[in-house]
């Protein structure tokens, strides 16, 4: 009957003692983070099943979405986050903005490419690196197929469902920029990333395949939660136990 927000809590703690009482590591004075998603296959009841949901139809399997902001350097799981199986990466993404801080750095892979999520970010004064998809909008396509290297581009306006969800969100919109970047992978294709590193000096276009690649130790650390934590290794077939399995597993 313990309440699964205890080991939220504890987590709590333990994140703000660390960061308070180490000397931490840092990418140019900033806090390396990153936020992913991921599925969990969960013990079947219908308990379970009627709050979580399933995969879908056919298979009738009930699974939940989890999502994690992870500190890239210093290894440390700063929340979690457990919902439904339809549940959007977009939402479970603004869960964990409460968590950011003036001088954290997010780096977010082609699920998280969203201009109202990049004003939100601009407006918190946290900066961020995201891989884009090539349809992005017809600006940065534009770009895609440009023979630049880089721009700044000014979002004078959002598109129409951008717009939308600030509107729910209750948040005024004002016109910002953002950098895009071209970077030549080790197999030839071109990949590009948008960022609110304006500064060229500071940042030049050259270290940012370096930066981004380290967003894969959020994915080394799913591996861990799945096959060393065995995070996805209920114990029991209430939503209750599942929610106190996943947020003592986060916690270790």
């Amino acid at each position: 009957k313990l309440k699964p927000e205890a080991f939220i809590d504890l987590n709590n703690t333990i994140i703000e003692e660390f960061y308070t009482d180490n000397t931490i590591k840092t990418w140019n004075e900033f806090r390396l983070l990153s936020i992913d998603g991921s599925a969990l296959e969960l013990p079947h009841s219908k308990e379970i099943v009627d709050y979580f949901g399933v995969n879908s139809d056919k298979n009738q399997v009930p699974m939940a979405k989890i999502s994690t902001m992870y500190d890239l350097l210093n290894n440390m799981i700063l929340d979690s986050d457990i919902a439904k199986s339809h549940e959007s990466e977009y939402n479970q993404a603004i869960h964990h903005l409460t968590m950011l801080k003036k001088d954290d750095l997010l780096i977010l892979d082609r699920g998280y490419v969203a201009k109202w999520l990049f004003y939100i970010l601009t407006c918190k004064k946290v900066d961020y690196v995201v891989r884009l998809q090539h349809e992005s909008g017809n600006d940065i396509n534009q770009f895609w197929n440009s023979l630049s290297e880089e721009m700044v581009l000014s979002i004078e306006e959002l598109p129409r469902k951008s717009q939308s969800r600030l509107n729910e969100l209750n948040i005024p919109y004002q016109p910002f920029k953002i950098r895009l970047i071209k970077v030549l992978l080790d197999n030839g294709k071109i990949e590009v990333l948008a960022t609110s590193l304006l500064d060229v000096a500071k940042y030049p276009r050259e270290i940012f395949k370096e930066l981004y690649q380290l967003r894969w130790g959020i994915e080394t650390n799913y591996s861990h939660l799945k096959n060393h934590i065995e995070i996805g290794n209920f114990t029991g077939y209430s939503v209750q136990v599942i929610k106190q399995d996943f947020y003592a597993n986060a916690l270790l």
